[in-house]
């Protein structure tokens, strides 16, 4: 389920992005742009996961997301965004979405995936308040 919703928000992200880059319009003449969101979507999402997967963002629990945890999920992404700028330096004929393309969908990227795991974060803690009898636990001095 976790693989499900983190390939969905890194859909929407790539999609988002080259709608950001080309203003929401496709231009005359460049109607092969819906033809590379489609290709790129095919080969980015899931290289993307796979650097997700060996950057441990699959483990642990999703409501439990700390500071390391942002870390390593800015270098998951960051890592994954420069295995698609490798391609596109070296013209190496896969079809590669455009720098801007590619810068977007960095930031989109980190901030939708972030802020997923912050949202189950702050359910988990409102959640787990009014189990508790909605009473707010207070700090007690230890002597």
């Amino acid at each position: 389920m976790i693989l499900a919703v983190y390939a969905s928000i890194l859909s929407l992200s790539l999609w988002l992005s080259y709608q950001l880059r080309f203003d929401f319009f496709v231009e005359p003449g460049f109607e092969t742009h819906r033809d590379s969101i489609a290709v790129s979507i095919l080969w980015i999402i899931p290289l993307k996961l796979c650097v997700l997967l060996i950057g441990r963002q699959f483990s642990g629990l999703l409501a439990f997301f700390s500071t390391p945890d942002l870390i390593r999920l800015f270098s998951s992404v960051s890592i994954g965004s420069a295995l698609i700028v490798i391609p596109r330096l070296l013209n190496m004929g896969i079809m590669t979405p455009p720098r801007g393309v590619i810068l977007i969908d960095f930031v989109l990227s980190l901030f939708l995936l972030g802020g997923f795991r912050v949202a189950c974060r702050i359910f988990r803690e409102r959640w787990q308040g009014e189990s508790s009898g909605g009473k707010r636990r207070t700090a007690q001095r230890v002597a």
